[in-house]
């Protein structure tokens, strides 16, 4: 049974001089059973809408949905845009080439499955909002790649979430091994949370003009690919709220966590955390600012994804990643 939705209600003036208020909530039915639909619109801005029928049995190659919902769940589809005006937008997604979620003054928070299985297109989930909170909690998986070939990597996937005035959490819960993975924030005035698994391997910026820069790692993680290996990890920071590094696996016998310092221009001191401590050593000493603290340029071309990235930024805030 389809959940009971407010109406929405619009002033009415009749002809005759009385003033009315009519009442009103679409309700949109989707056959049950097992479908594949080439393309689905479902568009009624300002009012409030359900689409019935559930989402369990129904494959979309192309979803659209624009106005305020109930809520969407167990949605598949290879492309999908979802904006609701100035409406929450919450639901689980299953999605193969791209999607989209849109909204204002309004929080998203979505549970949503991206699939990389080709090299050619590689899944996108852009979460764009204003003056609202983003949540969302990401599993990224690969279909058809082999794991155990190291010569091409194990999926591509990007990540772009836009905000201001209101917090941002995106949550990646799980990454195959070797795969490619592109992550951007952007937030002002508003703090900004990212966490992504073990078997992240790449590098990470945070920037802000206020407020802290920090990076977790967790120390305790165990190889991904069960091989014994060490995790290295190297972080510098710039006075004003730039922390940038990289994480990976190795073949060492070495403490697993390093800060490395390589001749350059002097800028500022090191920072590390661990499990929320700082790591003891402080660097004065010269290091490098790259160019690639900042090539955070999204969409990608296929020849650009040669490493996995995270960029964090944001204004007069805190930015916080954790590396889990």
């Amino acid at each position: 049974m389809a959940p009971d939705l407010p109406y929405q209600s619009y002033p009415f003036d009749s002809p005759h001089g009385e003033a009315y208020e009519l009442f009103a909530k679409v309700v949109v039915t989707i056959p049950r059973g097992h479908l594949k639909l080439g393309s689905f619109s479902s568009v009624f801005p300002g009012l409030v809408q359900n689409i019935n029928g559930g989402f369990d049995n129904v494959v979309f190659k192309r979803l659209f949905v624009f106005g305020a919902t109930s809520g969407l769940h167990n949605v598949k589809a290879d492309h999908a845009s979802i904006s609701a005006g100035i409406h929450p937008i919450k639901g689980s997604f299953l999605v193969k080439d791209y999607l989209r979620i849109a909204t204002a003054k309004a929080p998203i928070e979505v549970d949503v499955t991206l699939l990389s299985d080709t090299m050619a297109r590689w899944p996108i989930l852009f979460l764009e909002n204003f003056n609202g909170s983003i949540h969302t909690d990401v599993k990224l998986l690969a279909v058809g790649f082999d794991s155990t070939t190291k010569a091409k990597p194990n999926g591509y996937l990007e990540i772009l979430a836009l905000t201001q005035h209101a917090p941002v959490d995106v949550n990646v819960i799980s990454l195959p091994t070797d795969a490619r993975l592109r992550l951007r924030a952007e937030n002002q005035f508003a703090p900004i949370f990212a966490s992504v698994p073990p078997s992240y391997e790449g590098k990470f910026t945070l920037i802000n003009t206020e407020g802290q820069s920090v990076v977790k790692i967790d120390k305790d993680s165990r190889d991904p690919e069960d091989e014994g290996r060490k995790r290295k990890f190297k972080s510098r920071s710039i006075t004003g709220g730039i922390v940038f590094g990289s994480v990976e696996w190795v073949e060492s016998k070495k403490d697993a966590v390093t800060v490395d310092a390589k001749v350059g221009e002097e800028v500022g001191i090191t920072v590390g955390e661990l499990d929320g401590k700082k790591d003891k050593g402080y660097h004065d000493g010269p290091i490098v600012f790259s160019e690639e603290a900042c090539d955070c340029g999204i969409p990608l071309e296929i020849e650009d994804l040669v490493g996995s990235k995270i960029d964090l930024v944001s204004t007069d805030t805190d930015v916080e990643l954790k590396l889990n």
